[in-house]
């Protein structure tokens, strides 16, 4: 393998890693300012920031074309990183199907940890191996 190849895929992971970081803010995060900062969840701005349901469509896009294909290659060397992988993009499907916020909330930010461990551990094994 180059070493072109495994910067790339590096790189990729470090994406994917970041989209689901952004994900884990948006959900965490997002609603607690909007909370303390009740002036900014009137603001027409940041007032659709707080629509959970469109933001997660629109992120699951590229998380599936990121993580999917990352973590599928990571999983011919090691099945637990494809298992990882598909239980964190599950999850983030689910959530969509969860009936209250809280839920929504609660199976998002259990999805997008299980992603970031994926491609935590999807570099450390290409590192190694």
């Amino acid at each position: 393998m180059k070493s072109t190849d495994y910067d790339m895929r590096g790189s990729m992971d470090g994406f994917g890693i970041t989209l689901s970081a952004l994900c884990l803010v948006h959900c965490l995060v997002l609603p607690i300012a909007l909370a303390l900062l009740p002036m900014l969840s009137h603001s027409s701005t940041l007032g659709w920031l707080s629509e959970n349901e469109w933001f997660h469509i629109a992120m699951l896009g590229p998380i599936f074309l990121v993580s999917g294909s990352v973590l599928l290659r990571g999983a011919k060397r090691d099945i637990r990183i494809g298992y990882m992988g598909g239980t964190g993009i599950a999850l983030l499907c689910i959530a969509l199907l969860m009936p209250d916020e809280m839920m929504e909330t609660i199976v998002t930010t259990l999805g997008t940890v299980t992603l970031i461990l994926a491609h935590i551990m999807n570099l450390r094994t290409r590192a190694l191996g």
